[in-house]
């Protein structure tokens, strides 16, 4: 058997090409992780929660910082869609609760935080309830996220962070159909593909034409799509 070497060149080239696409992956799949996480981010409406740019205080876990013990959320079973409600409960031993005046929150590869102030005092026999809403922020639907939270005291330090896991559901229509009700007052019109639109009218959920409904007032449907870049239109009551 006849064995030929290749040259030197030949095999940096291949290395470098193989380590170019290991490398450029790696770097699509970070920026996607940190983007999906700032639009959580985004999206997570806590009450009393404002965001916060760059990195969340660091974690102590001693006897002199709040440690959580127990972690409950109303997203546990069944995960949570756009525009609902949910309630995280944390509990902690901690001996001084007058000194804990809220909570930071953070999502995994984020690149901001929230951070989320309650008067009075957020903490009744060493627990503490947190609530918001969801809002929508397109390309979450159907994925899973690691939230991070800790408890914050009054001179900006926090004990340890304790994993809320956290799945955010496909939201009505993502198939590409109508789904859902027009109970509320409120009227909002989206895309749920190139060429369809879903919008209450009559307090009906029907379909129309993208191009015809939307750009009418901003939206570009061109390439709308659940779950990518779609558009979402908001129209006035007296429009119905």
């Amino acid at each position: 058997m006849i064995r030929k070497r290749l040259p030197v060149l030949a095999v940096c080239i291949l290395f470098s090409t193989a380590a170019c696409f290991a490398c450029c992956g790696n770097d699509d799949a970070a920026a996607l992780a940190e983007e999906l996480a700032d639009r959580l981010t985004d999206a997570l409406a806590f009450d009393g929660g404002e965001t916060q740019e760059g990195e969340s205080p660091p974690a102590n876990e001693d006897a002199e910082h709040p440690q959580i013990i127990g972690l409950s959320a109303s997203t546990d079973t069944g995960g949570i869609s756009y525009n609902d409600f949910f309630s995280i409960n944390l509990t902690t031993d901690f001996a001084n609760l007058t000194a804990i005046v809220g909570a930071i929150v953070r999502v995994n590869d984020s690149t901001k935080y929230i951070k989320v102030t309650t008067t009075p005092s957020p903490l009744k026999d060493g627990s503490m309830q947190l609530t918001g809403t969801l809002n929508r922020n397109w390309k979450l639907g159907d994925r899973d996220f690691v939230v991070k939270i800790a408890m914050l005291l009054d001179n900006g330090e926090v004990g340890n962070y304790a994993p809320w896991n956290l799945s955010v559901l496909k939201p009505a229509g993502e198939a590409g159909g109508c789904a859902g009700s027009c109970d509320s007052m409120e009227v909002q019109t989206f895309c749920v593909s190139d060429s369809t639109m879903c919008d209450c009218m009559n307090n009906e959920l029907t379909k129309r034409s993208c191009d015809e409904g939307c750009e009418g007032y901003g939206g570009n449907c061109d390439t709308a799509e659940w779950g990518e870049d779609y558009c979402l239109c908001d129209y006035p009551e007296d429009e119905f």
